[in-house]
């Protein structure tokens, strides 16, 4: 399976948008999420292999919340580059400038 060989060689990340759609337990989660905040509230899944980076340094255009279900992942934010996100794009390492926190979220 491709999928799995670029997992395993090329250290792929594996992005699942909406998995709420195939989990009851999910949609539950997500529901009493948007009847406490008021507002529409998105689910994805990232699986990245271990030593590797699932994506490049970047800025979402709405609020994140993270949620680590296994293993261990090594983040680092930084002060916006813009007022405010209108889409997501990738920024470059050069303009971020240094971390303004940095942690490990483990299980």
């Amino acid at each position: 399976m491709q999928l799995k060989k670029d997992f395993d060689q090329k250290k792929a990340t594996i992005q699942f948008h909406q998995p709420q759609r195939f989990k009851e337990e999910l949609w539950k989660i997500q529901e009493k999420l948007e009847c406490c905040f008021g507002s529409l509230v998105g689910s994805n899944v990232s699986i990245t292999p271990q030593g590797s980076q699932g994506l490049p340094p970047h800025y979402d255009d709405v609020e994140v919340f993270i949620l680590q279900l296994e293993g261990e992942k090594h983040w680092r934010l930084y002060k916006p580059t813009v007022p405010l996100a209108g889409e997501y794009d990738v920024e470059s390492e050069d303009r971020i400038g240094n971390p303004t926190r940095e942690f490990i979220l483990k299980v």
